[in-house]
């Protein structure tokens, strides 16, 4: 992992989100790349948001459009925020890439909205660290998230908007023998070689024609990663038993595959996506595919 993508405006939350991607950079050694999007006049100003993503969240207010002077300055402010987190963590703002044994923080200023920029600066990263919005969160923030998840195809990690220690030690994966968390896993396996605990937490029995959770177990010793099971039977709150076990062992963060049983069946149904992304307060580590 040597790309850590952090969308950066002059917020608390985003405070969170740029330490945390500090500290797993160092343990990685990445670069952060602090991208602050700028929307240009001439997009419309109503912006369509998934629904199913994000049903929980805030009121369906408009897209804000600043004034060159306020866009400029919300881009400063943004930038000094960035350099002063950089400077906290020892990362020297660099204009190129670092190496894993000196990583930097490089800053970006991009024209456009998160639907126009993020398919654009998403794929180039190796991992994204966004905030949850909270129930009284606007629009904004909800694209953001939404985009990243949609968009980037790269694992989001998604941060409640609250202080907590992050340093991807102890890192939980949500298990159920399929495709999506099969992709994410090799997606984040960078992250899984540095950390110190690694749990596969499964709930119920799963029929899927899939990996177990001891063959990948199995993997991972290939590339010299030591990770262990924990199992719940239960017919149902696959979500909240989830995050019930990722609390019980320890684990900083859960990781998971986003909506492998379709956005439509996890509005209407609910599911684990919806319960972690809607309901959950933890760190949780997501990719959609």
């Amino acid at each position: 992992m040597r790309v850590i993508l952090v969308p950066v405006a002059d917020r608390p939350e985003c405070v969170i989100s740029l330490r945390s991607a500090f500290a797993l950079a160092r343990q990685t050694g990445a670069d952060v790349i602090g991208c602050h999007m700028r929307p240009d006049r001439s997009e419309k100003a109503t912006i369509s948001v998934d629904s199913s993503l994000l049903s929980g969240f805030g009121k369906a207010d408009d897209w804000p459009l600043l004034s060159e002077e306020e866009a400029t300055s919300a881009a400063t402010s943004a930038r000094l925020l960035f350099e002063r987190l950089a400077a906290e963590h020892n990362f020297p703002i660099s204009k190129k890439p670092g190496s894993k044994d000196a990583p930097v923080a490089l800053w970006q200023e991009r024209v456009g909205t998160p639907p126009f920029i993020m398919p654009i600066i998403g794929p180039a990263s190796d991992m994204l660290v966004v905030s949850r919005p909270t129930k009284e969160s606007g629009r904004k923030a909800r694209t953001l998230l939404s985009q990243a998840l949609f968009s980037s195809q790269r694992p989001v990690l998604i941060l409640p908007q609250h202080e907590h220690k992050l340093s991807g030690k102890r890192i939980a994966m949500g298990w159920n023998r399929g495709g999506f968390e099969s992709r994410t896993l090799l997606a984040i396996l960078p992250l899984l070689k540095t950390a110190e605990d690694v749990v596969f937490l499964t709930v119920g029995r799963n029929g899927k024609q899939g990996p177990k959770a001891q063959d990948m177990i199995s993997y991972l010793a290939h590339h010299g990663v030591k990770a262990r099971h924990v199992m719940e039977n239960a017919a149902s709150k696959e979500g909240k038993i989830l995050e019930k076990l990722m609390r019980e062992e320890g684990a900083e963060m859960i990781a998971s595959g986003a909506y492998s049983r379709g956005r439509f069946k996890e509005m209407v149904f609910g599911g684990v996506t919806h319960y972690l992304l809607n309901e959950a307060d933890i760190p949780v580590l997501m990719m959609h595919h």
